[in-house]
């Protein structure tokens, strides 16, 4: 075994959660990292936390007393949300190529999709119509 210095550790917090519909047992463990080394700084990262989440976690890891929490709105200011109304696949897809080329050209962005199918397709169409795009769910392999 390798003994390399630990200075920091880095935590997905709502895997941990009992309040995340995604706990990961694994995840539970790290406290014991804490209780082992209990001095080391841990930075704990997420998006999503509620109050109640957020309380969860610093419980399964032990942490009390002299800790910084920095927060900020779930509104997230520099997102822009736009709704196209889904009469058929292909009209949808059109107006998402139109949307794109005029009002986000060369910009990013994430469309979502019902379905891992429909997901694929709207990638296809989009590189079609010479948008870069990539298709990501579940159903990819873990070598993306």
């Amino acid at each position: 075994m390798v003994n390399i210095p630990m200075t920091t550790m880095f935590y997905l917090c709502l895997l941990s959660s009992k309040e995340s519909h995604d706990i990961r047992r694994d995840y539970l463990q790290l406290s014991q990292l804490r209780l082992n080394y209990p001095k080391i700084n841990i930075t704990l990262l997420t998006a999503t936390a509620t109050l109640c989440v957020q309380q969860d976690i610093l419980q399964q890891l032990n942490i009390t007393g002299n800790y910084k929490l920095f927060t900020q709105s779930f509104n997230r200011s520099n997102l822009i949300y736009e709704c196209i109304s889904k009469e058929s696949n292909d009209l949808a897809l059109s107006q998402i190529v139109n949307l794109i080329k005029i009002n986000y050209q060369n910009q990013c962005g994430i469309i979502y999709c019902f379905s891992r199918v429909e997901c694929d397709r709207a990638a296809q169409y989009l590189l079609a119509h010479n948008i870069h795009a990539l298709s990501y769910h579940a159903g990819l392999n873990d070598s993306l």
